[in-house]
């Protein structure tokens, strides 16, 4: 509705109700009722009640107040009709209606910035929210590569929803403490919400993880966290999706091993050999299965605790694959620290690889340092080096220690050992560290697991 506010005393003639009747119908054509909107001025001036009178669906009203201009819903565009004010009041009117735009403008832009980037109410997204098994994945995703989802966004999302039930409302909370970021998303802290356990919630963003092959990465991890299950192992939680992102729920833990190796320097001995075994376990199993991680790195085994001897667990199966015993791959992945020589050099390999990174791994741990120089031609010096072992840094660590390693890190893939031989090594086979497994698995309640390869 447009109003139309007069002067009640002493208006022009020219200016009454009549003049205003004519004009309107003159101007029919410029206006139409239902893109009119109801407008009123408040204005100091004001200081009487008003009358109104109704002309075809338009109120016009007689007031002190004096009017600008009016305005139109012509195609949804504003239009300015008629101008029927005192200068003075019309400045007036104007200078207020554009400090409301310039307010506006400024409070949308203060609500961008503050807005935050990582959405973590997931209670409210619950018809977004998809729960998947590995089979499921699996089909679907066979589907996508096959080319018979022609719209990503909307199809796979689709044909989720119609296969996997939907998890209970307010499963999980979600906090903004930031447990750690990686190459393709970021980590936050969490709780589920029924039974208070803490949970960890890695967030992907849609328009990143569709770019390249970083959906093939997350499928993978999800489809391998879901077809394994190890005390060893990280435990998988849910995957869901809400709005632009995608939600991984995976077990929560304390730390990991890089970061209590930048803490102390380097890790003792004992407390290396406890981590090791627990990793050679869960990598055993692994391979039993035909997987292989090809990313074993200090960052990727995850602490239960602080103490000296925690629990340790694998995480991050973003490039592991299944490979045979007699089957090998050709495609690169893994860390360059860490990755095997025949990987850099593009040759074929096959889950010998893991048991480099676990040679790199060790090495890490208990000297604190890189077994190759960190430099821009790493790749030539893991390639034609042999790893170094200083008296400086090594003098007060086991020759069974020093052996161990050396076996792992071997150019020839076909001279390291297998993993049941490097379980077997001398290094592991010590009261001690049996009488601190054997502590774990009581502790854990999980049974023997880790001390039955010992025996």
């Amino acid at each position: 509705m447009a109003r139309f506010s007069l002067r009640s005393r002493g208006a022009p003639p020219q200016y009454g109700f009549d003049y205003l009747e004519n004009f309107l119908k003159t101007k029919r054509h410029n206006l139409k009722a239902a893109g009119v909107k109801k407008r009123r001025l408040n204005s100091r001036h004001s200081s009487r009640a008003a009358s109104t009178k109704s002309i075809k669906g338009y109120v016009v009203q007689k007031t002190t107040t004096v009017a600008k201009t009016m305005r139109s819903g012509v195609n949804g565009r504003k239009t300015k009709v008629k101008t029927m004010a005192y200068p003075a009041l019309s400045r007036h009117c104007s200078m207020r209606a554009k400090t409301r735009k310039k307010t506006t403008k400024q409070t949308t832009a203060a609500q961008k910035v503050a807005a935050p980037k990582i959405a973590v109410p997931i209670a409210d997204e619950q018809s977004n929210m998809v729960q998947l098994d590995s089979k499921r994945l699996d089909e679907l995703w066979q589907k996508v590569k096959q080319n018979m989802i022609k719209d990503m966004d909307v199809d796979l999302k689709t044909l989720i929803a119609q296969k996997a039930a939907i998890p209970p409302t307010s499963q999980y909370q979600v906090t903004n403490k930031k447990l750690g970021s990686g190459k393709f998303g970021t980590v936050f802290a969490g709780i589920h919400c029924q039974t208070s356990r803490k949970v960890a919630v890695k967030v992907y963003s849609k328009s990143e993880i569709k770019r390249g092959k970083h959906w093939e990465i997350l499928k993978g991890e999800v489809t391998m966290l879901q077809a394994i299950e190890h005390p060893g192992i990280i435990r998988f939680e849910n995957f869901m999706e809400i709005k632009d992102q995608y939600l991984l729920i995976i077990e929560k833990m304390h730390t990991d091993m890089m970061e209590a190796v930048t803490l102390r320097k380097s890790i003792p001995e004992c407390m290396s050999k406890f981590l090791i075994m627990q990793i050679l376990i869960a990598l055993q199993y692994l391979h039993s299965k035909g997987i292989a991680h090809c990313d074993l790195k200090p960052e990727n085994v995850l602490l239960s605790d602080g103490s000296e001897f925690p629990q340790a667990k694998l995480c991050d199966f973003g490039y592991s694959c299944y490979i045979a015993d007699s089957c090998f791959k050709k495609k690169i992945i893994g860390t360059m620290l860490y990755v095997a020589p025949e990987v850099l050099a593009g040759k074929r390999y096959n889950k010998s690889v893991d048991i480099w990174s676990i040679g790199v791994t060790t090495y890490v741990s208990v000297s604190g340092f890189f077994p190759f120089a960190q430099k821009e031609k790493i790749t030539e010096e893991i390639l034609s080096h042999v790893a170094l072992f200083p008296v400086d840094y090594w003098k007060d660590t086991s020759i069974e220690a020093i052996d161990f390693i050396k076996r792992l890190l071997k150019i020839n893939p076909t001279e390291r050992p297998s993993i049941e031989e490097c379980v077997a090594h001398s290094w592991f086979r010590t009261k001690e560290l049996y009488r601190d497994l054997e502590a774990l698995e009581k502790r854990l309640g999980t049974g023997r697991y880790i001390t039955s390869k010992l025996d």
